[in-house]
């Protein structure tokens, strides 16, 4: 048996040990698609799915001031070494042969600094440090010999273009000259304090987990500078639907309300409440072949359903603020809440209006006060029952005499 026979049985029984000893979800499968050895690319993306794991419990875990430290505690400490262990075995037994690879850098210089501090027999103390970068959008294992592409650190220098402010952050579009492709770049603002700043990073690191066609792409955070490239988009619903009101026929205003139940349906399963829905935090992109998608993003109010980290008496937030909200507190945010948001943007994204009392049709009016009425018991109890109810009462086929409650301009 020559040595790269050798190297594919042996890469099946490493794959095989490795199944045993993680817990393996699959969340970064989809980066390695590109490599031909089928369990080299589950190895892959085996060992960084548990190696940003293992990092994102650290910054967690962190210390904020640079003199202090913190502590990991004996078990994680034994895991991630053990981790390490696998990995250097995994490159010793595939040198030489065509399965040989390479670490990203900034990973393999993580993980030296944390031979130094982690612990066998006992917890360990972790000094100050900056934040591990999260990569959840790029592969952080590379074949060796694959071609490597130099590019700019900096690649929009000074072709920024500001178009648009929130609360928190400028957003600026640019062109990257080297892949000849637009590009936004969301930067926090000068003033912003350290709790800001923190939910501005965590806006970044939420949104690098999402993998769906209905959430806004992000692709890179700059510690020094507090900004982070995104996708570009073309418009918000917001300007969108206003500039073009009396043009969208009811077909692209049906397609975008699936789009953004979608997108909405994915946030939960993942656990999360948006808590910020709104025609001008939903982005429009239009294709030149009329095609025209939606998707989530200001993912800034963001929250884990299973989460305490809203402090009781945090200001209310939002922009379809639900009044109960007012009484129970920010802190209790719950699933009705996110539907009282989403369905004003479903009725402004079907009729453009934005006074959303007393339609000229029962069952608008109906939608309206399952979504958004003050007794929480006659409220749609998911975005799936929301959802069956648009569609099965045939929400968009009025009688012909109320068919202008979902034409624009009325």
């Amino acid at each position: 048996m020559n040595q790269e026979d050798a190297t594919v049985v042996y890469l099946k029984q490493y794959l095989s040990d490795l199944e045993q000893s993680l817990i393996i979800n699959g969340t970064c499968d989809f980066l390695y698609d590109e490599i031909q050895n089928e369990s080299l690319r589950q190895i892959f993306a085996a060992l960084q799915e548990n190696l940003l794991e293992y990092f994102e419990n650290i910054n967690r875990l962190l210390p904020k001031e640079r003199k202090g430290s913190s502590h990991l505690n004996a078990h994680s400490s034994r895991e991630l070494l053990e981790l390490i262990q696998f990995l250097d075995k995994l490159k010793e037994n595939v040198e030489g042969s065509s399965k040989e690879f390479e670490m990203d850098s900034y990973y393999s210089e993580v993980l030296e600094e944390l031979r130094k501090t982690l612990s066998w027999s006992n917890g360990s103390t972790l000094p100050y440090r900056e934040r591990i970068k999260i990569l959840n959008t790029r592969p952080i294992f590379s074949m060796k010999d694959s071609i490597q592409i130099s590019r700019p650190d900096n690649p929009y220098n000074s072709n920024l273009q500001l178009i648009g402010s929130g609360s928190y952050a400028h957003v600026k579009t640019f062109k990257d000259s080297f892949l000849n492709k637009k590009f936004a770049l969301k930067c926090a603002k000068r003033d912003l304090d350290e709790k800001e700043l923190s939910r501005f990073r965590q806006e970044y690191d939420e949104l690098a987990k999402l993998y769906s066609p209905y959430i806004v792409e992000v692709y890179q955070y700059n510690e020094e500078k507090h900004e982070y490239i995104m996708e570009n988009m073309d418009y918000s619903l917001d300007q969108y639907i206003k500039t073009n009101n009396n043009k969208i026929d009811l077909s692209t205003r049906k397609s975008l309300v699936k789009q953004i139940i979608k997108g909405v349906k994915y946030l939960h399963s993942k656990k999360l409440f948006h808590r910020d829905l709104s025609p001008h935090n939903i982005l429009i992109k239009k294709y030149d072949d009329g095609t025209v998608i939606a998707k989530l993003s200001d993912f800034g109010l963001v929250k884990r359903q299973d989460s305490n980290l809203t402090t009781t008496g945090s200001e209310v937030k939002g922009h379809f603020i639900d009044p109960d909200l007012s009484d129970c507190g920010f802190s209790e945010f719950k699933v009705k809440h996110e539907i009282y948001a989403l369905t004003k943007v479903i009725l402004f994204t079907l009729t453009g209006k934005t006074n959303f009392r007393n339609f000229n049709n029962e069952r608008l009016n109906e939608f309206y006060e399952r979504g958004c009425g003050t007794d929480f018991n006659q409220r749609f109890s998911s975005v799936d029952e929301l959802e069956s109810f648009l569609f099965s009462y045939e929400l968009y086929a009025p009688k012909t005499e109320n068919k202008k409650d979902l034409m624009p301009g009325h």
